[in-house]
C-alpha cells in the first residue's frame, strides 16, 4: 500500500511539474480561487475561472426558471419520453449531487440559468476545450489533440479504467482545472425513459440545436481520455452547466 501511495504522489508531482514548465503565464485554472452563485430557489454553486470564462463547478439543480416559474417535474418514464415541454427529473437512487437532469426543451426556454449566467453554448464548450489543450492540460502535458478528460473530471465516483490517460485510471490526479465533472448518467428515451450510466458517463446539454430532433451535447466517459461532442434527442435527460455572462 505504501508503494502504491508513493507512486500516485510521484505521478501527481510529475504532472504538476510538466504543466508548470509548459505554461509560464498566470492564467491557469486555480480551483482554490472559487466563487459562488445562487439560483432562484437558493441553491448555492461553487464557480471556477478557467481562462477568460467563469463556469459553475457544479451541475445545475434548480426546480424553477429564473423568473420563479416552476419547471415541470416528470417522474413517470412514459411522460418523460413523450414530453415536448421543458421538464426536469430526479434520480433519487443516487447521490444528491447528481440527481437533477433536464430535457433540452427546458434549456431552450432561455430561462434555466441564474440571472447573469447562461447555459453553456456549443461555442462556450469549444472555448473551454481549446484553452485546456493549449494550456498543456492534456493528461500527458501535450498541447495538441483532445486528451483533456482527466483535467475536467472529478476525482470521485467515476468507474475504474486500466488504460493510461482515461478518466478512470488514477482518479487522484483528475480535476486539475477545478471543473469537477461528475458521471451523472442520462435519462434516455431509447430505454423508455429510464436512468442509466451513472458512475460511468457524464452528459451535458449545450443551448444549441443541431436539428429539429436533436441538440449538441458534451460527454465524458470513464474509459476515454477526451471529451465528446455528440447530438442527442431533445427529450433525453442530461446535466447542465452554466457560464457567467
Amino acid at each position: 500500500m505504501k508503494k502504491i501511495t508513493s507512486l500516485l504522489l510521484f505521478l501527481v508531482l510529475i504532472l504538476m511539474i510538466s504543466v508548470s514548465c509548459k505554461n509560464n503565464d498566470n492564467d491557469l485554472p486555480d480551483p482554490t480561487a472559487e466563487g459562488t452563485v445562487i439560483d432562484v430557489v437558493g441553491n448555492v454553486y461553487k464557480t471556477v475561472k478557467i481562462g477568460d470564462q467563469v463556469w459553475m463547478a457544479e451541475n445545475l439543480k434548480t426546480t424553477k426558471y429564473k423568473d420563479a416559474t416552476s419547471i415541470s417535474y416528470l417522474a413517470d418514464s412514459t411522460a418523460w419520453k413523450n414530453s415536448t415541454n421543458g421538464a426536469y427529473c430526479i434520480n433519487d437512487t443516487i447521490n444528491d449531487i447528481c440527481q437533477v437532469l433536464y430535457n433540452w426543451h427546458a434549456v431552450n426556454t432561455g430561462k434555466l440559468a441564474p440571472k447573469g449566467w447562461h447555459v453553456a453554448t456549443d461555442a462556450d464548450w469549444s472555448t473551454l476545450e481549446n484553452y485546456l489543450i493549449s494550456a498543456g492540460l492534456n493528461y500527458d502535458g501535450t498541447t495538441k489533440d483532445n486528451k483533456i478528460a482527466k483535467s475536467l473530471a472529478s476525482d470521485t465516483i467515476w468507474a475504474v479504467s486500466t488504460v493510461e490517460g482515461n478518466i478512470g485510471k488514477y482518479l487522484l490526479i483528475n480535476n486539475i482545472s477545478g471543473f469537477s465533472a461528475l458521471p451523472c448518467g442520462i435519462r434516455g428515451i431509447n430505454t423508455t425513459g429510464q436512468f442509466r450510466n451513472f458512475g460511468m458517463y457524464g452528459y451535458w446539454w449545450t443551448s444549441n440545436e443541431c436539428n429539429s430532433e436533436t441538440a449538441w451535447t458534451r460527454s465524458l466517459f470513464y474509459n476515454m481520455s477526451g471529451i465528446n461532442r455528440i447530438n442527442f434527442g431533445k427529450t433525453d435527460g442530461m446535466s447542465v452547466r452554466c457560464v457567467k455572462n
